[in-house]
């Protein structure tokens, strides 16, 4: 799966992430609010870590948070372009997961719950929004 609008003239920046699809069962979804974005809790692979390692790290930081990692859902990429001009390629992983203890160090971002019917409009990137969707189809499904 692909989004965005992808020009053959535009040098990408890759960018391989891993994120989380926390659901409560309650047709909501967890997101990390950042500026005024949402966000799924997750991020950036940084060089030698796994998909799961990132995920893991990442949730701690952003939601000050452990996580249990479920189910892989599935990978897709999102084109866009930034507020600077550079041009990016995120290569996307979802994980069905769980909040697990909390830490006691701050959170960076805070943590909202949405409906799952207000994803495409409310997170920052179309990619994520599909994600959450395919997630709560598959918790339907159960």
């Amino acid at each position: 799966m692909k989004f965005g609008s992808y020009n053959p003239e535009a040098e990408y920046r890759q960018r391989p992430g891993a994120y989380a699809i926390i659901l409560n069962g309650q047709g909501q979804f967890a997101s990390v609010r950042w500026r005024d974005t949402y966000l799924l809790p997750g991020g950036g692979v940084e060089q030698g870590e796994s998909l799961e390692d990132t995920l893991t790290r990442e949730v701690r930081e952003e939601c000050a948070r452990e996580v249990a990692i479920g189910e892989f859902l599935g990978s897709a990429i999102q084109y866009f372009t930034n507020e600077n001009g550079r041009h990016w390629e995120f290569q996307c992983s979802y994980f069905e997961a769980q909040f697990g203890t909390a830490l006691d160090n701050e959170p960076e971002h805070e943590l909202v719950w949405l409906n799952v019917a207000d994803a495409h409009h409310l997170l920052a990137h179309e990619v994520h929004g599909w994600a959450v969707n395919l997630a709560a189809e598959q918790y339907r499904d159960r």
